[in-house]
């Protein structure tokens, strides 16, 4: 899953900088990362009798769907920390905006800001994403130790932490935003566990008719 519809608005109405682009791309990064947020709390946060049915119809896909949006999530938040550069090829991250410091017109907000967005994702997602993501150490498998996912309140703090910053950027350099994405989310999923519900009660009785009718 990628977006682009930032990135691309910046390219065709921006003024070309370097850092409109980069900005864009950032927002870009953002607005995945909490589309994936709200379909994993509308799909296992929001409602107990949810979760109840997703692993009544399919217990083990739902399982795998939970740890996939998970997945996502952290692997997508922690690279945004990762070096500018790996393996010689340029990587986009947040610590591309430093170089811009010194040109922002206010460079200790502007670089608080950004400290503040970096610090809330290695925090909480660098170390999973590296350590069982990534690449799956063997001490910890030898080990049998456990590891658990970021809360969804510290998802939501890096999120709006990379906001602020965005917000910071924007107005210290005069970029203009000129893509503002809806969110469906809520919609989709509800429409889905509607289905869901509609069809358990069709199939449900059919199998239990084959599976108990004399031979």
């Amino acid at each position: 899953m990628q977006s682009s519809l930032f990135k691309e608005c910046e390219e065709r109405y921006g003024d070309g900088s370097e850092i409109g682009f980069l900005v864009a791309c950032l927002l870009d990064e953002l607005f995945l990362i909490e589309l994936i947020k709200n379909y994993y709390v509308e799909m296992f946060c929001k409602d107990e009798a949810r979760v109840d049915a997703l692993n009544r119809v399919a217990g083990v896909l739902s399982a795998t769907i939970q740890d996939s949006l998970l997945d996502e999530m952290t692997i997508r938040l922690a690279r945004l920390v990762d070096r500018e550069s790996i393996f010689g090829n340029d990587t986009f991250t947040l610590n591309r905006f430093d170089s811009f410091k010194e040109g922002a017109a206010d460079p200790g907000l502007y670089a608080e800001k950004l400290e503040a967005a970096k610090v809330g994702i290695a925090s909480a997602f660098r170390d999973i994403r590296n350590q069982r993501l990534a690449h799956l150490q063997l001490d910890n498998l030898r080990d049998d130790s456990k590891y658990s996912y970021a809360e969804m309140t510290l998802v939501t703090n890096a999120l709006e932490q990379c906001e602020a910053f965005v917000v910071e950027a924007e107005t210290q350099f005069g970029i203009t935003r000129k893509h503002f994405p809806s969110h469906e989310e809520s919609k989709e999923v509800d429409l889905l566990f509607d289905v869901l519900d509609k069809g358990y009660d069709q199939i449900v009785p059919r199998k239990w008719w084959k599976r108990t009718s004399p031979e």
